[in-house]
């Protein structure tokens, strides 16, 4: 099996992940933050109790969105294939 290494020469999604580290991306963030805590106030229990629900169905989902890629990246390096 081949040795996992922090690779970013040749990763094609480097650039992409790099984004999230950016200023632009964290202001963006804390300005997204201040808006959804400014209108929460103003909902329901009830309402951010589904929106909650809402937001735990999608985790889920982009957990196993991301997790059937992991799983197939492990196999192909099982078999030996390069990707």
């Amino acid at each position: 099996m081949r040795e996992r290494t922090n690779e970013t020469e040749g990763n094609q999604y480097f650039r992409w992940i790099e984004n999230y580290v950016a200023d632009d991306f964290a202001e963006a963030v804390r300005v997204g933050r201040v808006l959804l805590e400014e209108q929460a106030v103003k909902l329901s229990p009830e309402r951010v109790e589904d929106i909650v629900e809402i937001f735990r169905e999608g985790t889920r989902l982009e957990a196993l969105f991301w997790g059937m890629g992991l799983l197939h990246h492990e196999k192909t390096l099982q078999n030996g294939i390069s990707m």
